[in-house]
């Protein structure tokens, strides 16, 4: 198993399109405002005491010289893409593990690829060759240790660990390496003297159980550099996504809802059009600093109405939007696809059946219109909310009617 990383991706992409940003401190911050926070910083501004996360005035005091970038989602993007693609004739099943991480399984390979660390050399040449990127390589039998071994070097190059060596390579390391293992149990384990990986190997399955209950098994095998975890394929499921990046951020409320509007609208008349339900939503906001937060939130029966799909969207934007910082972007993705509701054939009018059906019979009559005048045709009066040139919030102009877009 290897484990392929390129060491603070984003900025070692930025390098690459400007050569003269290396050996200097470089971070990314997604915004001017000095309460931003950091996105990626290089290996030369943590050694000026910088991390991810900071905010940008405190960075700025620290190390006055730091060199600043925008984000570049587009350029990220087609790297990854890149870097993917190069690894494609290096093992047959691959597993994408994050911006910039490769798990690549060659077992069985050797006769034809050559064994693990003569192909993760290989694969470091062509990297550096084609792209101009280089990494880190782990090279073991699982994939928890080939991930340990590719961060164990601190720089770019090939860490191979011997079949049968897990438990000695991982033993002298320190308990914060292991997956599982965040600050509530590391701060439990150096209180009980429970430093080094090989410690916890060393104790018993009774005992760790009293300290970790049902993850002491688990901690247990990944201490003894055991691991069964499979590499597995990204496997692509259906699903439906829309974004919107407002023109300033704002955290102006019947903005913010008028844009979850427009989403909802857009990805609801496309599922409708494809014949399907979706029984999970997924909403992910970008704040004016930096910070992501997502989330997801199912129903028990597949959501097909703009009624529907806005209801859950509305609970999952209020349990998701806790900050009081202006919001840059929002992204709308609805999940697991299929199986759209089917009214019953008997029911009572005037009961939840009856209900369902004439909301559906009136989602029907407005796609309608909106097929035959087109998407602007009909719209709901909270959606027609825009932002002036003097950052105020007005409704839109739109006029009556199928030409001009009158209001549901």
């Amino acid at each position: 198993i290897l484990h392929f990383h390129i060491p603070d991706f984003p900025i070692a992409v930025a390098r690459v399109v400007d050569p003269g940003l290396r050996g200097r401190p470089v971070a990314i911050v997604p915004a001017t405002s000095r309460r931003a926070l950091l996105q990626a910083v290089s290996g030369e501004a943590r050694a000026e005491g910088i991390w991810t996360g900071m905010p940008l005035e405190t960075a700025l005091r620290r190390c006055p010289r730091l060199h600043l970038l925008a984000p570049a989602p587009e350029l990220l993007t087609r790297a990854g893409r890149a870097v993917w693609e190069l690894t494609a004739g290096y093992a047959p099943v691959r597993e994408p593990a994050g911006q910039g991480r490769i798990y690549l399984d060659a077992s069985g390979c050797s006769r034809l690829l050559g064994p693990g660390r003569d192909l993760a050399m290989r694969l470091e040449r062509e990297l550096h060759k084609r792209l101009r990127l280089d990494g880190s390589i782990g090279v073991a039998g699982n994939k928890m240790t080939a991930l340990i071994a590719a961060g164990y070097l601190r720089r770019t190059g090939v860490c191979d660990i011997l079949p049968g060596s897990e438990a000695a390579f991982l033993a002298p390391l320190p308990v914060r390496q292991l997956p599982g293992v965040g600050r509530r149990r590391f701060d439990l384990l150096d209180e009980l003297g429970l430093v080094r990986i090989g410690d916890i190997a060393a104790l018993e399955l009774s005992r760790l159980a009293l300290l970790f209950g049902g993850f002491a098994p688990l901690l247990q095998l990944r201490a003894r550099g055991i691991d069964p975890s499979p590499v597995c394929p990204p496997r692509r499921k259906p699903a439906l996504a829309a974004e919107t990046t407002l023109p300033r951020a704002s955290n102006e409320m019947l903005l913010l809802r008028a844009e979850l509007c427009r989403l909802v609208e857009q990805l609801g008349l496309e599922l409708r059009r494809r014949g399907t339900g979706c029984r999970r939503i997924e909403l992910r906001l970008v704040y004016a600093d930096g910070v992501e937060r997502r989330g997801q939130l199912g129903c028990d029966d597949a959501a097909e109405t703009d009624d529907e799909l806005l209801a859950l969207t509305d609970r999952l934007f209020e349990r998701l939007n806790e900050r009081r910082v202006q919001l840059r972007s929002l992204r709308l993705r609805l999940l697991e696809l299929g199986g759209a509701i089917q009214p019953g054939l008997f029911g009572d009018r005037d009961g939840p059946r009856g209900a369902f059906r004439n909301s559906r019979a009136l989602q029907q009559a407005i796609d309608q219109l909106r097929h035959r005048f087109g998407d602007r045709a009909v719209r709901r009066g909270r959606g027609m909310v825009v932002v002036n040139k003097n950052a105020s919030v007005a409704p839109s102009p739109g006029g009556r009617g199928p030409g001009g877009g009158g209001s549901q």
